[in-house]
């Protein structure tokens, strides 16, 4: 008998821990929708009885976090032993009071409440208050509020900004028209500002001298958010002004270190060096518009030879801007940024021209550099071959340079003199007295591997002549092409590195050489090295560090021809070159 008490017993205990299965579920809400306090978003039910929290109905036990920040919030709980079917509910907060009230296909029969039924570890994703599985996408914009208080005779902190928007700033929970909650910064002299992300739409507001300092006129200020469109930054108001609206400026001065190119002193205008950018509209009392390629000049200072300065008073804002060298000789870098605070009333900005640091390194003496182009596959227009680019001055003047084929194998050339530099230049199958660029190569010089975007939906061959010391032949190209022509074996090194060079150690393995697919380094230096893989114009297309002198380059997808590998050894400094051919 006492045998067969606990055989029952047994099975009794047994079935139990069959039915009391532990299940895995993860609850998902997208709040996208919704204006809500981050980190307050909860889900409470049935089910919570038969996890940690141990009672069902919990409001704000059961917390959920989105921690990538896209607005879907998720928690998962074991529970343990739970019915089939459980009925839950997320709530915009921690306490009951603003939670769901769900109807249609996914509450609960007879009920406002969600339910599902778990049988094996599930994701519950839902968009907040629907059925939905995730909340139809809506416009957010960043706004910001700008008001001058200088004028008032007492500020009474805090400077604050309330009106009917309030409730639709994302992750807020504010209330329209409540001052206090919406509090804006000094951020000079009198001047405060604030920025909320929110819902596009037509809004009304007005700022406060304290909390209970409305502004004194009758009518709100009007705001309109347009959906799809980017940051609105409003104008500055005056406060307690509705018609009138306050802009800052700075004096900025430029200065452009021109002792890497040659500024014609041929030219008796001051405008050999000139700055442009989306500023020009801005300038204060100006006359050119943006990008104007012959507008504002820089004069070349009376104490710093070839340091080209001017100075404009530029309304506050963010631009770019480029130099130029000579009416429309742009530099071949990306545009630099200018971003202006009203609050600075005075900035320097001094920039190497060519380069986006205001170190322009070495300068190093003038070089002849050989320009080839290789014509077999085109018809040569009779006005012949050309070269232009950012090494002339002023720069693309694209009918003067005309190229020599002397020995009648379609291959032409031109040589000139020019300062070490990077430089972008074209061939040209003609001259267009008008320098269009009718007869310019059009080819994407940066997918083939030997040039990069012009800025203005174009691309341009380069020469990165920087670091050449002698003079210099530039590879044969074919025209509209970066395949090499006729002549050119692929032998033509880069431009002539520096001296220093060639002082490391490489008689190890650098294989295979021509290489497909990959190269395998093995170097007698010990010592962790930097691995650089140079086109024939210079231009940095692969890298790689080299632990204990070992490493395998990838150079597969690399367009074919010869190319320099420089390695230095990161401890002693010391450096040397190697050329390998890529097929």
């Amino acid at each position: 008998m006492k045998n067969l008490f606990s055989t029952l017993m047994a099975s009794i205990m047994l079935c139990a821990a069959l039915q009391a299965q532990t299940y895995n579920v993860t609850f998902q809400v997208d709040m996208n929708t919704q204006t809500s306090v981050p980190d307050t978003i909860s889900v409470a039910g049935s089910f919570q009885e038969f996890t940690s929290v141990g009672a069902a109905w919990q409001a704000g036990a059961t917390q959920m976090t989105d921690d990538n920040m896209d607005g879907i919030y998720e928690v998962t709980v074991a529970m343990t032993g739970a019915p089939d079917t459980i009925q839950y509910k997320f709530i915009n907060g921690l306490a009951w009071g603003n939670n769901e009230g769900i109807s249609g296909p996914c509450a609960y029969p007879g009920s406002d409440n969600r339910y599902a039924a778990i049988t094996s570890d599930t994701t519950l994703t839902y968009c907040y208050n629907t059925c939905d599985a995730f909340c139809p996408t809506i416009d957010t914009v960043n706004v910001t509020f700008r008001v001058d208080m200088s004028m008032e005779p007492v500020v009474n902190a805090p400077i604050t900004v309330a009106g009917n928007f309030l409730s639709s700033v994302i992750d807020s929970n504010w209330s329209d028209w409540t001052g206090g909650q919406f509090n804006l910064s000094n951020t000079c002299g009198g001047f405060y500002e604030g920025t909320v992300r929110m819902l596009s739409g037509t809004y009304q507001f007005k700022f406060q001298n304290g909390i209970d300092g409305w502004e004194g006129f009758a009518n709100n200020r009007a705001l309109v958010v347009p959906a799809g469109g980017g940051d609105v930054v409003l104008d500055r108001a005056l406060f307690n002004n509705e018609d009138s609206t306050v802009v800052l400026s700075t004096n900025v001065t430029f200065q452009a270190d021109m002792r890497r190119q040659f500024v014609d002193p041929s030219l008796s205008d001051p405008d050999t060096v000139i700055v442009a950018g989306s500023f020009g509209s801005s300038v204060v009392g100006g006359n050119f518009g943006d990008w104007n390629d012959c507008g504002y000049t820089l004069l070349e200072g009376a104490t710093v030879d070839s340091m080209f300065s001017g100075t404009y008073t530029i309304t506050e804002g963010n631009y770019e801007y480029k130099y130029l060298n000579g009416c429309g000789g742009w530099e071949s870098v990306a545009n630099a940024s200018l971003d202006l605070d009203g609050c600075v009333t005075d900035t320097v900005i001094t920039r190497c021209f060519n380069r986006l640091t205001e170190d322009c390194g070495p300068i190093l003496a003038p070089i002849d550099v050989t320009f080839r182009v290789d014509m077999s596959e085109q018809i040569v227009n009779a006005s012949g071959v050309y070269v232009a680019g950012t090494f002339q001055n002023p720069a693309w003047i694209k009918y003067t340079l005309g190229m020599d084929d002397s020995d009648a194998n379609k291959v032409y050339e031109y040589t000139t003199t020019v300062i070490p530099d990077r430089y972008a230049f074209l061939f040209f199958n003609g001259a267009d007295t008008a320098n269009t660029d009718i007869y310019a190569e059009v080819h994407n010089f940066e997918m083939s591997g030997c040039g990069e975007p012009n800025g203005i939906g174009g691309y341009n061959r380069v020469a990165d002549l920087s670091m050449a010391t002698g003079d210099t032949i530039l590879p044969i190209w074919k025209f509209e092409s970066c395949d090499l022509g006729v002549g050119d074996t692929s032998t033509t090194p880069p431009p002539t590195p520096p001296t220093g060079l060639d002082n490391l150690d490489l008689s190890t393995a650098i294989y295979p050489n021509p290489a497909e697919v990959s190269l395998t380094f093995q170097l007698v230096d010990n010592g962790i090295h930097q691995v650089s893989l140079m086109n024939a114009v210079g231009q940095e297309v692969r890298t790689l560090t080299l632990t204990d002198g070992q490493g395998t380059l990838d150079v597969s997808n690399i367009h074919s021809g010869v190319y320099t590998i420089l390695i230095e050894n990161l401890h002693t400094g010391r450096r040397g070159t190697r050329s390998v051919i890529i097929e």
